[in-house]
């Protein structure tokens, strides 16, 4: 079973290009295997909860990524209705990690 490091301390440095552009194609993903994501789903929900905290206002992000980052934030507003999409073991996964990533 997968697991959320909870050591993690945030990043020094800005949120880069590739940055984003990698967490855009983890929501891609997502989207298209909301079901396929089973243990992992704790490393994702740690993963967007890291980067939650992380201000996309950075001289080192170019303008298009800038609003990528801005339509990644309105993901975090529409995970709840995102989760009506899973099936009901797929649910349990989910909510299994956030329980893990809430006791971490």
């Amino acid at each position: 079973k997968a697991s959320a490091d909870s050591s993690y301390h945030p990043p020094e440095k800005p949120l880069q290009d590739h940055h984003i552009q990698a967490l855009f194609t983890l929501l891609k993903i997502l989207h298209r295997n909301p079901n396929h994501i089973q243990h992992d789903w704790i490393i994702v929900l740690s993963t967007l909860d890291q980067l939650s905290s992380c201000s996309i206002a950075s001289p080192e992000v170019s303008n298009d990524c800038y609003r990528i980052a801005e339509s990644i934030a309105s993901v975090f507003t529409r995970l709840a209705e995102f989760t009506t999409c899973l099936k009901s073991d797929s649910l349990n996964y989910f909510v299994d990690a956030l329980i893990d990533l809430s006791t971490a």
